[in-house]
């Protein structure tokens, strides 16, 4: 008999935009290959374009109204703000009405923001962290809007509601050895065995960038939506494409992205040479335009997908330690150009070195395409899932080959 699962996620991850929904889409249609029915509950922000293809799908809308009652409750209760802004009393009752009435073998819950939802079910629930969040707001810099100021509310509030998380689950897993070194040392160990670290993958490019692009276009990747995206592209954008484009007067800074905030649009608006393409299908079709893409991300956690996605492509990139500490067990500092965020010159001059120097150029390009082949299929990093899952249940899920 197959096994059934219940997803329970905050955003629908239909279409795949952002890190975030990529990542539990493509669990979902590996668990899917695998035989296993996955139906989900999603809140939603706007209607469906596209049908959930996995199972069953229930979806509950979150209104702007919604999601700022609740997060003022939050405010006043001491939570998180994040779990009063994804709280939908409708959607929680629907849960637990699935729960009763139907024999899943696992509660999937994406995130710790809908853990309300799922905590009193009787059955395994695997939490799909993905990154220790309170690291990302640990990370913050000084606050410079309203939204930061909330992030800096979150940063108190979220480590002892993220150790309950991994308490009152059976299984977490997150994307990096790095977020689970900084969970496991507030949790001093008791629950070592039960959070595991599953990396992300990247779908395989059947045509990578074989030679440089002949322009000098520079890329940025990334959800706009995400705050720490927004920072990464503003501050190169200020800080070190104007010593770059002194040097270099016919030089361009593309941002690959949806959802860019009004600050953004009005700082891009401002520069000539820099240019916001918005929500596009094919994002790998601008990449491969670019002579490098950059991660001058100044805080975050997990595993930038914007980092794998360019080396999928054949693009070599240059990037914060913070966009590569998420890597560290698994590439090594040959495998992309590290920058030090603290010192502008060094973005500048690592752009001039793959832009003048062709061998290195190559090296980089042909080495992350080579590594992302190899080490980064979609089905090898989420296999361990089923082992999660087989270490819960009495028969163990057959994986199907593709």
């Amino acid at each position: 008999m197959s096994k059934k699962i219940l997803l329970i996620t905050g955003r629908y991850p239909l279409p795949p935009i952002g890190g975030e929904k990529v990542r539990i889409l493509k669990i979902a249609e590996f668990f899917a290959l695998s035989g296993i029915k996955v139906d989900i509950v999603s809140l939603i922000e706007q209607p469906i374009k596209e049908a959930w293809p996995y199972g069953r799908a229930f979806f509950f809308a979150q209104s702007k109204l919604l999601k700022i009652w609740g997060t003022l409750v939050a405010l006043v209760a001491g939570k998180p703000l994040q779990v009063g802004y994804f709280n939908n009393l409708a959607g929680r009752r629907k849960c637990q009405q699935l729960l009763k009435e139907n024999d899943y073998d696992v509660v999937l819950c994406h995130l710790v923001r809908m853990l309300p939802y799922c905590v009193e079910a009787k059955i395994p629930i695997i939490l799909e962290m993905t990154d220790a969040i309170s690291l990302n707001y640990e990370r913050l810099q000084t606050p410079k809007s309203l939204l930061e100021l909330m992030y800096k509310i979150e940063q108190r509030r979220l480590p002892q509601y993220e150790d309950m998380c991994i308490d009152k689950t059976n299984h977490t897993v997150l994307v990096s050895d790095t977020d689970k070194l900084f969970l496991m040392q507030r949790l001093t160990g008791r629950s070592a065995d039960k959070v595991h670290v599953i990396p992300n993958g990247v779908d395989r490019c059947k045509k990578p960038v074989s030679k440089r692009p002949s322009g000098k276009r520079i890329a940025f990747l990334g959800n706009m939506r995400s705050k720490q995206n927004e920072d990464a592209a503003e501050f190169f954008i200020q800080a070190v494409f104007p010593q770059f484009l002194a040097q270099h007067p016919t030089a361009e800074f593309i941002i690959i992205g949806a959802d860019p905030s009004p600050r953004l649009k009005n700082i891009v608006a401002k520069n000539p040479r820099v240019s916001l393409t918005g929500k596009v299908k094919n994002p790998r079709g601008f990449l491969k335009t670019c002579f490098v893409s950059v991660a001058p991300i100044r805080y975050g956690a997990g595993m930038q997908n914007k980092v794998l996605e360019s080396m999928a492509c054949g693009v070599p990139v240059i990037c914060s330690q913070v966009a590569f500490s998420g890597f560290e067990k698994i590439l090594s500092k040959m495998d992309v150009f590290l920058a030090d965020i603290d010192n502008v010159d060094t973005f500048s001059l690592a752009l001039d070195e793959l832009l003048v120097d062709d061998k290195k150029w190559i090296y980089f390009s042909k080495r992350g395409y080579e590594i992302c082949q190899k080490l980064f299929s979609w089905e090898s990093r989420l296999r361990p899932y089923l082992k999660i899952i087989d270490s819960m249940l009495d028969s163990p899920v057959n994986v199907k080959q593709t």
